[in-house]
């Protein structure tokens, strides 16, 4: 397996969607994963999840946006795993989905401490280690948000997540001599993902399929993304092909957003 004694820190990868997928793929090639989650139930429930499949994980709760949450978190990764090898930076939350003049200022702090902040304080806390190791990979979750947002009340949101990718070219610029790459995955819509429309009211099926349809996905059938094929980009950043790719951007998104 590629990833065979790795370990890897997966942050929201307790959740149902995404998070859960990210988590089991990286347990399949072979790494030791580290759900660092802030609800403990869904971390112990994937951590269990990958240890049914022979593999070895451990449940961290997590505020990512919290340094001493973060700190404590990554201690217990050395302390009972040994290194860290790989972050993915998947913590985030769901936009409230309200216009700009409407966003609360702690709305919007918020969105940008877990996704932004967040992925700045994992970081911050695994660099040491992977640098004593010449080796680290860190994969940051943006969104096809950051480029072109399809509904409104995105604005924090897709600030954040634009934030995410400035960060992460930049950070690729200072690490790269350690033999540590920095990438980031933008995902269109994915199924589960929960995104709501403006207002905060979430979408129906119709609401959902028109979204995905209106998009202008190349690649037949329309449909959204499912949360496998964003562990699969995921895999492909942290594994042995990727070794000369950093500062880049992989668009899942079915050709709903081309990159110039």
């Amino acid at each position: 397996m590629s990833l065979e004694g790795k370990v890897a820190i997966v942050t929201a990868g307790g959740g149902p969607g995404m998070g859960r997928a990210i988590s089991l793929a990286l347990a399949g090639e072979g790494a030791a994963v580290v759900v660092a989650e802030i609800d403990p139930g869904r971390a112990a429930r994937t951590a269990d999840a990958v240890r049914e499949l022979g593999g070895a994980a451990i449940a961290v709760p997590t505020d990512v946006s919290s340094k001493a949450d973060v700190d404590r978190m990554v201690d217990r990764t050395i302390q009972e795993l040994g290194k860290v090898s790989i972050l993915v930076n998947h913590a985030g939350i769901t936009p409230a989905g309200q216009m700009v003049e409407h966003i609360p200022e702690e709305d919007w702090d918020r969105t940008l401490a877990v996704h932004l902040k967040g992925a700045f304080l994992c970081s911050q806390a695994v660099l040491p280690h992977m640098r004593e190791q010449g080796w680290g990979r860190i994969v940051n979750t943006s969104s096809r948000a950051a480029y072109r947002p399809t509904v409104l009340g995105l604005a924090d949101y897709a600030a954040a997540k634009a934030g995410i990718i400035g960060f992460s070219r930049a950070l690729a610029m200072e690490v790269g001599r350690y033999g540590i790459t920095v990438n980031c995955v933008a995902p269109g819509l994915v199924s589960g993902s929960g995104m709501r429309a403006v207002g905060g009211r979430s979408r129906t099926d119709e609401q959902r399929q028109r979204a995905v349809e209106g998009e202008g996905q190349l690649i037949e059938p329309f449909r959204e993304v499912r949360p496998d094929e964003i562990a699969g980009a995921v895999l492909y950043l942290t594994g042995p092909s990727s070794d000369r790719i950093t500062g880049t951007v992989l668009h899942v998104n079915g050709g709903s957003y081309l990159p110039s």
